[in-house]
């Protein structure tokens, strides 16, 4: 943390803490911190206490531990809540590493604040005492009570107990995981290569006084996280975010996706890609900018259950500058769906339950390019469809018709989020035991239904953002197991989150989430 001004100069430290704490009992009870935060008004307090909310779930095995210690009896959930807000600005280590957002306290002026914060709260102003009584009995014998507290893992690591028994079991190097989950990620972005260079953008940031350094190969990564709104070109879509993991999709799926030889013989013919489970839109944005770094006529479908998630990666696609294939999708949409019509089809001519997929109509060429290369832009389209991936006979017919079959397949599939957890401190929190299981079984009805819908020689690219293997080698070791169709092309590639543990022959660089991915092929 770094030195700052009085609290009262800007907005008191005691109205940052209470909402806070308001938001650390939001989280107890099953809300996620983003939501939380999300429905905060807006305020002078917010950022703040936002800040302090996050550093807190850092920390939250260890704080919750200590107020056991130090309170004979269980105060009021408010109060204890501020107490672990509190005792998250004390604690020796989170001080430490407590993000360069959050200001510098000294420990009277934190014991004061949270004092005044239960003061200003008429119903607890009673406990005033027992909370400056117990921060400085903190205060006087923390090394005893941080080497009582730390003989139980779960606490020493500020995750739940099961949590660290999953990754006991599956990894070699699970406190590394712990650890790399415990610190911040960093903020990484992915070129828009389809409106300018790496280079070019590497450029525009040192202008701008921005320190970073490339990872990947359209990847940057901040010496600094800052708001991205803030960053040259964000509302002209000359950048996503997206952890370097995640990166690996886009290169994975397509690299070596070639036609079929009908396809090659067929001028205009575009390669069917379906992006499952396909919210925010980071991946299929980043399908769009390779497929036009790499002259690969595409046509996606992002597909998602939830509508308004669906509304937010068309956002994101017109902020990119994807338009055009947007319109071109909509477009290839209604002509297979008049097609259907059986008014509008000759005699002889088939329905749209049996239209082929070279019987849609080419896109239709943007009217304006970001790109110097208009013409490669028309070959590209994408649809944005609401729809359960597990019934794909609910939406197939609408892009594929009736019989349509994909080229390329990725299922970026639910899962626990585990390999997540320094960006987002709630979920260890949030998860129990049994949502993997449920998960899990989530992960292979996918497979299994998305699977048929793949050509001969069709490729599928299976990945989570999680550590377990129940979410990720065990389900494709079983869909192996039971689809003789199925091959495994090169090896199951697990990333662990680097800020502290590094994957052998990890190909995503030094800093990035946890992550898995499996490539399959189906025989011919």
């Amino acid at each position: 943390m770094h030195s700052s001004p009085s609290p009262n100069e800007r907005t008191p430290l005691h109205t940052q803490m209470a909402l806070a704490a308001q938001g650390l009992r939001g989280v107890e009870q099953g809300q996620s911190a983003r939501e939380i935060v999300a429905a905060w008004p807006p305020s002078p307090a917010k950022p703040g206490a936002q800040a302090l909310l996050y550093h807190t779930l850092r920390h939250w095995g260890q704080v919750r531990a200590l107020v056991a210690q130090l309170a004979q009896r269980k105060p009021h959930p408010q109060v204890q809540a501020l107490l672990a807000v509190a005792l998250a600005l004390l604690l020796p280590q989170a001080v430490s590493d407590a993000p360069a957002a959050l200001p510098s306290y000294q420990p009277f002026t934190v014991v004061d604040q949270t004092v005044q914060a239960v003061r200003s709260h008429k119903r607890l102003a009673a406990q005033a005492g027992f909370v400056n009584a117990c921060l400085r009995r903190f205060l006087r014998e923390q090394d005893r009570l941080l080497a009582l507290i730390h003989t139980d893992p779960a606490v020493r690591w500020n995750h739940p107990r099961w949590w660290v028994q999953a990754l006991q079991d599956d990894h070699a190097d699970w406190q590394a995981i712990l650890a790399a989950n415990n610190a911040r990620a960093p903020l990484t972005l992915r070129v828009n290569t389809a409106q300018g260079t790496r280079d070019a953008y590497l450029a525009r940031l040192r202008d701008a006084g921005i320190e970073a350094w490339p990872v990947l190969e359209a990847g940057i990564e901040l010496a600094k996280p800052q708001d991205v709104h803030t960053l040259p070109g964000y509302a002209q879509g000359a950048f996503s975010v997206q952890d370097a993991a995640a990166q690996l999709a886009a290169p994975l799926l397509l690299g070596g996706l070639q036609a079929t030889p009908e396809q090659q013989g067929q001028p205009g013919q575009m390669l069917r890609v379906l992006d499952a489970c396909a919210a925010p839109g980071g991946k299929t944005s980043h399908l769009l900018e390779w497929a036009a770094s790499h002259r690969l006529p595409l046509d996606v479908l992002a597909l998602d259950v939830d509508a308004g998630r669906c509304a937010r990666i068309t956002q994101n696609l017109l902020r990119l500058g994807w338009g055009a294939a947007l319109e071109a999708g909509k477009a290839s949409a209604k002509g297979l769906e008049k097609a259907a019509e059986p008014s509008a089809a000759p005699p002889d001519s088939p329905t749209a339950e049996g239209m082929p997929m070279d019987a849609r109509p080419a896109a239709a060429a943007p009217p304006t390019s970001t790109t110097s290369d208009t013409a490669l832009r028309a070959a590209l389209r994408v649809t944005v469809q609401t729809g359960d991936a597990a019934q794909p006979e609910a939406w197939r017919p609408r892009w594929l018709g009736e019989h349509g079959l994909l080229d390329a397949l990725l299922l970026d599939a639910p899962c626990s989020a585990s390999g997540i957890v320094r960006r987002h401190p709630d979920i260890r929190w949030l998860r129990r035991a049994q949502d993997i299981d449920a998960l899990a079984r989530t992960q292979a009805l996918l497979l299994a239904r998305l699977w048929p819908l793949l050509r001969p020689g069709g490729r599928l690219l299976y990945c989570t953002c999680s550590v377990f293997h129940r979410e990720g080698r065990e389900p494709i070791r079983q869909f192996l197991h039971t689809h003789a169709d199925a091959a495994l092309l090169g090896d199951m590639l697990q990333l662990l989150p680097t800020s502290g543990a590094p994957s052998a022959g990890d190909p995503a660089g030094e800093n990035h989430d946890g992550f898995f991915y499996a490539l399959l092929e189906k025989k011919a």
